[in-house]
This record gives C-alpha cells, sequence and structure tokens, in this order.
C-alpha cells in the first residue's frame, strides 16, 4: 500500500472517531441534532414555603437562591427542626424559548451541618402547587432523595420527558402554574454539643461558671477534695447550692450528668430534712422572695427531687413544679410530674449515684434517671411558660435541723442537643434544547441551502 493511501486511511479513521466522539453524547437526539447552548431559569413566580429560615436576613427567600454564582455561606436558607420537613417550591411564568426542548434539568446546591443522624434533600418536580402542593414523598413521580454531606455539592436530576405525563417538554408545561419545582429538606440530623462541664478538680469554685448561693450559718458550697461539697451549718433553716452564671435559652433540649452523694435521706432521719436535688431555675433570679427564708432553696421552678424532699417521708426520685415565689409551711407542689417513691438512695454505704437529666424546653417532656430508676412526664404549658424564656441549673441542698447535712457532686457535664442545618444556597433550572443542522436527503448530507456537496455545498 503506498504512503499516500495509508495516509487516507489514517485521516478517514480519525475523521470517523471524532464524529462517533462527538455523537456519543446525543445519541438519543434525532439524525441531523445536537444539543443547543442551554436557557438556565432562576425561581420565580408562584410558590410554597414552610419553615425555612433566611440568612443573613428575614426577606425574599429567593434571594437567597437565585445567585448566577453561589456564595456558600454569605446568603442560605436553612433548616433548624429536627425531623421536620421543610419544602421550598417555585413556579415559572416566564419562559419563552423554542418549544424545540429536549430535556430539563433541576439542580439544587446544598450542604448539612450535622454531625450525627441522616440529613437529606428531595429534589423535584412537584405536582399541585395550588392544591395539596406539599402531599409528595419521595415516591412521587419527578423526585430523587440525596444524602447531604458537610460541603456544598450540587444535586440534579434530569428528565427527557414530563414526569407527570411521560411526553415531551414545552412552553407550556413548563409555565405550568399548577405544577412547581422545588426541594425537600428531611431527617435533619442532630448532635450532642457541652455547653457547660465542670470535673471540680482544681479545689477552686470556677466563678466563671457558677454563681455559690447559700444560706444559714457558715454554710457554703465549697470546692475541695475535687468535688463540689455543699456544706450546711448546724442551725436551722440552712441551705447551700450553685447555679450556672450563664442562662441558656429554655426551648433547646438538654442533658445533665453528674455524680452524686448524700449522707442523709429519710430513712436516716425521719423529719426536719429539707431538698436534695437539680433545679431549673428561670432566667432571671432576682425577683422578689425568688429565694425562700426557709432551707435558703428556690421557691419557683422545676425541681429534679434525689432523696429528701420538702418535709415528705419519701425517699425515691421525682419531678416537681412551683411557681408560688413564697414558702408555704406544708411545702406543697404546684404540680407532680413524676415520682417513684420506693427506697432509691442508700446512705449506709455512701454510695455514688449516676444522675441524668434530660430536659425539653420546647415540648416540656422531662425525665430523672438515678442509676438504673428512672421516672418521666411531661411539664405542663403553664409551668413551662412561666419559665421565661432563659433557664439556670442549680444543685442544691438544704436541711431543717441541726444535725450536720452534706451533698457532694462530681464530673458535671451540661449539653444542649443544637440542631444541625441544612443550607441551600442555590437552585436552577437548565433546560437544554436541539438545533437541527443538517438534513440527511438521498443519502447526501446537505447543508442549510439544500446543496450537496457535489454542488458545492459545505456538510454541517
Amino acid at each position: 500500500m503506498s504512503c499516500r493511501k495509508i495516509i487516507l486511511a489514517l485521516l478517514w479513521l480519525v475523521v470517523s472517531l471524532s464524529n462517533l466522539i462527538l455523537l456519543s453524547p446525543v445519541l438519543f437526539l434525532e439524525s441531523g441534532e445536537i444539543w443547543a447552548d442551554p436557557s438556565t431559569l432562576r425561581p420565580t413566580g408562584d410558590r410554597g414555603k414552610t419553615n425555612w429560615s433566611d440568612y443573613p436576613s428575614a426577606g425574599d427567600d429567593y434571594e437567597k437562591i437565585d445567585d448566577t454564582t453561589p456564595d456558600g455561606d454569605g446568603t442560605y436558607l436553612f433548616t433548624t427542626s429536627t425531623g421536620s420537613d421543610y419544602r421550598q417550591g417555585w413556579g415559572h411564568t416566564d419562559f419563552t424559548e423554542t418549544d424545540n426542548i429536549d430535556s430539563v434539568k433541576l439542580t439544587v446546591r446544598a450542604k448539612s451541618l450535622a454531625t450525627s443522624g441522616t440529613s437529606e434533600i428531595i429534589i423535584g418536580r412537584l405536582k399541585d402547587l395550588g392544591e395539596g402542593f406539599w402531599d409528595f414523598c419521595e415516591n412521587d413521580a419527578g423526585t430523587d432523595t440525596f444524602d447531604l454531606t458537610s460541603s456544598y455539592t450540587d444535586y440534579s436530576i434530569i428528565w427527557a420527558n414530563d414526569p407527570y405525563d411521560g411526553s415531551g417538554w414545552d412552553r407550556a408545561k413548563l409555565n405550568n402554574t399548577s405544577r412547581a419545582w422545588g426541594f425537600e429538606s428531611k431527617s435533619v440530623g442532630t448532635y450532642w454539643d457541652t455547653v457547660l462541664q465542670d470535673n471540680f478538680n482544681d479545689n477552686s469554685l470556677d466563678t466563671d461558671k457558677w454563681i455559690e448561693r447559700s444560706k444559714g450559718g457558715s454554710s457554703a458550697a465549697e470546692e475541695q477534695n475535687q468535688r463540689i461539697e455543699l456544706n450546711l451549718d448546724h442551725t436551722a433553716h440552712t441551705g447551700a447550692g450553685i447555679y450556672t452564671r450563664n442562662t441558656y435559652t429554655k426551648t433547646q433540649t438538654y442533658a445533665l450528668g453528674v455524680d452524686f452523694q448524700t449522707n442523709i435521706d429519710y430513712d436516716v432521719n425521719p423529719t426536719g430534712y429539707g431538698f436534695d436535688g437539680i433545679w431549673i431555675l428561670r432566667g432571671d433570679t432576682s425577683g422578689t422572695n425568688f429565694w425562700d427564708q426557709y432551707y435558703g432553696a428556690p421557691t419557683t421552678g422545676l425541681y429534679f427531687r434525689i432523696g429528701n424532699s420538702c418535709g415528705y417521708n419519701n425517699d425515691g426520685i421525682g419531678i416537681y413544679y412551683d411557681d408560688d415565689l413564697g414558702w408555704e409551711a406544708s411545702c406543697p407542689w404546684d404540680t407532680t410530674i413524676a415520682e417513684n417513691t420506693t427506697d432509691v438512695i442508700d446512705t449506709s454505704s455512701d454510695s455514688w449515684y449516676s444522675i441524668r437529666i434530660f430536659f425539653n424546653g420546647a415540648s416540656g417532656l422531662c425525665s430523672l434517671k438515678v442509676n438504673g430508676t428512672t421516672v418521666t412526664g411531661t411539664l405542663g404549658s403553664n409551668w413551662l411558660s412561666d419559665l421565661g424564656s432563659t433557664i439556670r441549673f442549680q444543685l442544691h441542698t438544704s436541711f431543717y435541723n441541726t444535725s450536720t447535712k452534706w451533698d457532694r457532686y462530681d464530673n458535671l457535664a451540661l449539653s444542649e442537643n443544637k440542631d444541625a442545618d441544612n443550607r441551600v444556597t442555590q437552585s436552577f433550572i437548565d433546560v437544554f434544547y436541539s438545533e437541527v443542522v443538517a438534513k440527511r436527503q438521498g443519502g447526501i448530507v446537505q447543508d442549510q441551502n439544500n446543496q450537496g456537496i457535489a454542488g458545492g455545498g459545505i456538510a454541517r
């Protein structure tokens, strides 16, 4: 074979491979068609929206997701509630491009801040914008579900046809006001964030964390022996405790864990005892009579009883609420949320007890666990409202007698159940359409003027 023939053969091979490569991405297009540049649609028109928050400030939610260039955490929509569904949708009424649409692609740029749990985003072509718009789920036509990561990522879904009737796209379908494009943030992950921790090991009360409050002679809360010791003076009406210097937003969920030891319960001294336990107080502790003249204890708040309780012959554990802002001689609680009056605390063995408190400040659900014994109940909405918007936590003991009484706490950790944001910083629709750029007649490629190659036409 001559060199000329070899060169022509190689050129033919190169041209053939090039054509194959060019055609491979668009094999589903009809012969003689190629992709055209896409039209990009931004959120506009009617929409449904529930429970989304805006950053940096409230306003038109579209401003957060219609940027041509995503700006990360500069502006975004975000969700901040565990296990809830947050949905965003919009319609289009201004698409005026050619009807020769080949496919449509919806893209949402999102991330999750969860450090545990699963965060998902569902994106899709949603039905019934005006009626029952939000009654869609993963199984509806035209939706897809993705697990979010900790970095902003583009999640997309593409349709060759309208997912609801299976036919091709046109302008009317893109502008259909009974359909919507949108996304849903689901199964928001949550994590526990330790907001206060103290092992009480440096033998000096950390005044950046705690405020001491004691009453009755030389009663005091002393950090010593690598623990916090609440020691009472041998006089009547004594009390000692520490409460958190910082206040905390009531509507979060909190877990408080601490080790506990005491030397008196009602089995040892059945008369004249006071309080053992942990309080959740109003954030503002400055009110008149907030602290009672007897026992030096708070007179309003949520009380998690561990052992002794205000003149009642019960050991065990319990949860109560009182809003009297004043002392009553018989020490009644306004409400008993939950209690177990069986003997739980054994002072004869100098035992340490593992205390675990949970409090959901939004629902009022609370529980107290002492070693293997648990009581759980729900604080009524009136008492929940009475706590106000911020809360403090207090460790406290008190006594109404002349004998020695002390409580000890160690290894405290207060954790807050943080909502893990799902964030959306951009969303857009790419509309791809095809162009007829060549015709085949009799096997001869024609140009746009119907002139074949032999007639001086240029094959396109």
